[in-house]
């Protein structure tokens, strides 16, 4: 289970009176405000009196906690005790523990629960941290050390975190511990309440130095981001808690402080979760759910270690926004740019053969930019690092100085070409020519990259838009559009059975590669391999294979009868269909697609691509020679689907909406 510590309520019975840190100073508040009876106060007087009157609280011989507390120069210790009166001393004194360690003992181990909130008054103490160095190991480094006077432990234990750092000591020393039972007992006293209060505000900077990196806070200014920060609480997720799962409905923004989680979603069959990144601190995901009450989440987070985030409930964030509403402005300006990305991906044809998840991860890393009548975006010859998506406006397509055409629809896709070729330069010019200017989805040729390079229906476009009629059977299978109409064109030929057969088998392996990705153990992993051979491999044997299937596919005798033993025997695998598949692609290359490039319906087709036609021969050779390896490759992986998943390690470390 996930562990909502510490100010909301959280695992213990004797934390129930306690909130956010907001909540704490506001029940501070209203205590002291409220009158107590002079019997109680009294009867609380006497017995801290006998209490300190049996023995006095020593640090040394020579020095007692009252003195070390109200002597101290430290600007902590100060602020805490300096200004009590004497017998408020004393009440404080009673509170705190007084313990002698000897040289060499670590007190607190990383991972221990955070039961105290220390004080060093004498010795020496050393605070270390665990790295991670470039192995993946974990180094142990010497964090700090402690100064007699200062406070330390307070975060983790107002946090009500595991303790992040060791505490050792190196000389004998003295340390004073204020307990959590006698904190959450006492925090709202008048003579505690400093103590409190820095303890408090202490958890709250912890809270705000995440938020400055993020981006939707990242405008505010000091006091409203602490403000921020006091809403949040503190999640402790153990190493394969599930934090958020997928459809669940939303409420929450998550920042990760420190840890790593792992992103899944279901795979394609439904069965099982395949992984699509990792994420590092510094990295949110639900702002959906900030804005949008019916959100439901897109994905399920998993802590693959032990981790620390900080979570802002929608019903606090609402009360944040009394003070800083432009703050739920650009969250939702945020959210609708990036809903509005994958609207319009959804409307190219090549994004439709994209993977939902890199869908998501498009709309991570893009962002829209305005530009004013008459901006160039690209200039013929120039150097271009960006992938273009019209959102709305007007351009115009220059061709050496030349007007050869006006883009006006959304969803126009420009860059591409420079993005994939090496010499990176644009083929024409680009430039904005409606009066309102216009707005583009833009991404670097970094991200476009690593999402898009192994898309084989990404590459089949734009390599079916070079080469126009020489285009090939693979690039209309592996394009959406094409291989529809291709299907359709099959079907008027009563040859349905061999294109259907053919993509049965290219889903049948991209469960290897889903199953490859999945977030299971190695024995769950095999166990599922093996369901999904015998249900999804039988389905395709006796649709297409058996001798009294229904749609029987004109494959060589010998490979049938292999085919035969293999389920005879139950020794499948997901490569058992390839020489078959291979047969069957030869058949429609020389039958089916022979005849399909003759019709009409293959001209309009290559018409509504928007074919290169314009570009120079030499820059068409160019590009062919570049792509073509690059296409070849992905395509032949669409096959066996092992790079169905990749990029998305590249993006590791961004911003996801969940």
């Amino acid at each position: 289970m996930v562990g909502c510590l510490p100010w909301s309520g959280s695992r213990r019975a004797v934390q129930t009176q306690l909130g956010s840190p907001r909540d704490i100073k506001e029940s501070q508040n209203a205590a002291a405000s409220s009158p107590k009876s002079l019997k109680q106060k009294l009867k609380e007087h006497n017995t801290f009196i006998m209490k300190l009157s049996r023995r006095r609280k020593l640090i040394s011989d020579n020095l007692s906690v009252n003195d070390f507390l109200t002597s101290s120069k430290t600007a902590a210790l100060n602020e805490c005790f300096g200004n009590l009166s004497k017998r408020f001393v004393n009440f404080c004194v009673n509170a705190l523990e007084v313990e002698h360690i000897k040289a060499g003992t670590v007190f607190v181990h990383r991972g221990d629960e955070s039961k105290y909130v220390f004080i060093l008054a004498s010795g020496d103490v050393r605070l270390y941290m665990n790295a991670r160095n470039g192995n993946g190991n974990e180094n142990r480094n010497e964090l700090k050390q402690v100064q007699v006077g200062e406070i330390f432990g307070e975060s983790d234990f107002i946090l009500d975190l595991p303790a992040r750092t060791e505490m050792k000591v190196q000389s004998p020393s003295c340390v004073l511990k204020l307990g959590r039972e006698t904190y959450l007992k006492y925090h709202r006293e008048t003579w505690l309440r400093p103590f409190s209060d820095y303890i408090v505000d202490s958890g709250i900077c912890v809270i705000a130095r995440c938020l400055e990196g993020v981006n939707f806070f990242s405008t505010l200014d000091e006091e409203q981001l602490l403000t921020a920060a006091s809403l949040f609480r503190a999640i402790h997720a153990r190493k394969d808690d599930v934090i958020i799962k997928e459809g669940d409905k939303g409420d929450s923004l998550l920042v990760l402080s420190n840890g790593e989680v792992v992103v899944t979603t279901k795979a394609v069959e439904g069965s099982f979760a395949v992984e699509i990144t990792r994420m590092s601190p510094g990295c949110v995901f639900g702002e959906l759910s900030l804005v949008k009450e019916d959100h439901h989440r897109l994905a399920t987070v998993i802590a693959s270690r032990d981790s620390v985030l900080f979570e802002l409930r929608r019903d606090r964030f609402a009360e944040f926004l009394e003070t800083a509403e432009h703050i739920h402005t650009k969250l939702e300006r945020a959210i609708n740019t990036q809903s509005a990305i994958v609207n319009v991906a959804k409307n190219i044809p090549f994004f439709e053969s994209v993977a939902a998840h890199k869908l998501h991860l498009l709309r991570t890393v893009s962002y829209v930019k305005r530009y004013a009548n008459g901006t160039t975006l690209l200039r013929q010859g120039g150097q271009n690092d960006t992938f273009y998506i019209l959102q709305e406006g007007e351009l115009q397509l220059f061709i050496d100085d030349v007007l050869v055409e006006t883009i006006m629809k959304k969803g126009t896709y420009f860059g591409e070409m420079s993005l994939l070729s090496n010499e990176g330069t644009a083929s024409a010019t680009i430039k904005v020519s409606s009066s309102e200017g216009a707005a583009c989805f833009e991404c670097s040729r970094k991200d476009f990259k690593a999402l898009f390079l192994t898309e084989p229906g990404v590459l089949a476009e734009i390599e079916m838009r070079l080469l126009g009629n020489k285009s090939e059977l693979r690039h209309i299978l592996s394009h959406p559009k094409s291989k529809e109409v291709f299907v359709k064109h099959c079907e008027k030929e009563y040859a349905s059975e061999n294109v259907e057969f053919w993509l049965s088998v290219k889903k049948f392996r991209s469960l290897e590669s889903q199953l490859n990705q999945a977030f299971l153990s190695k024995e769950a992993k095999a166990a599922t391999r093996k369901k999904l051979l015998e249900k999804y491999g039988k389905l395709i044997y006796e649709k297409f294979v058996a001798n009294n299937s229904n749609q029987m596919i004109n494959i060589d005798s010998q490979e049938r009868s292999e085919l035969i033993k293999a389920f005879e025997s139950g020794k499948l695998d997901f490569s058992m269909f390839n020489r078959a598949q291979q047969e069957i692609y030869a058949l429609m290359q020389t039958d089916n697609y022979s005849r399909f490039k003759e019709s009409i319906t293959f001209h309009k087709l290559l018409s509504s691509l928007n074919l290169y036609k314009r570009m120079s021969k030499r820059k068409v050779n160019i590009m062919q020679e570049h792509i073509l390896p690059i296409s070849r490759q992905a395509m032949s992986s669409s096959l066996n689907e092992s790079n169905s998943l990749s990029g998305a390690k590249i993006l590791e470390h961004r911003a996801s909406v969940f």
